[in-house]
């Protein structure tokens, strides 16, 4: 950021709980449709059960070339600027 803040401690929990828990549907985590485990972005294959990640389930596109989005790939907004 432009003037070196630290990153706002509810910022570092975006898309997972305060135990490191995913969150469905935030920033791109998913629900495994056969066990229902939910697994981080990241991941291809459901920790759980191995079951394939669901076409549906990939992260959020965004246009190239414009500026970077709160909440998408992990991208905050500064409260200080």
């Amino acid at each position: 950021n432009r003037c070196q803040s630290a990153k706002p401690m509810m910022a570092a929990f975006r898309g997972r709980t305060a135990v490191g828990r995913p969150i469905a549907g935030v920033d791109g985590n998913w629900a495994c449709a056969e066990c229902k485990n939910v697994n981080f972005a990241v991941r291809e294959v459901c920790n759980r059960c191995q079951a394939g990640k669901p076409m549906d389930g990939s992260p959020v596109a965004r246009p190239r070339g414009g500026p970077p989005a709160a909440g998408v790939d992990g991208n905050w907004a500064c409260p200080e600027c």
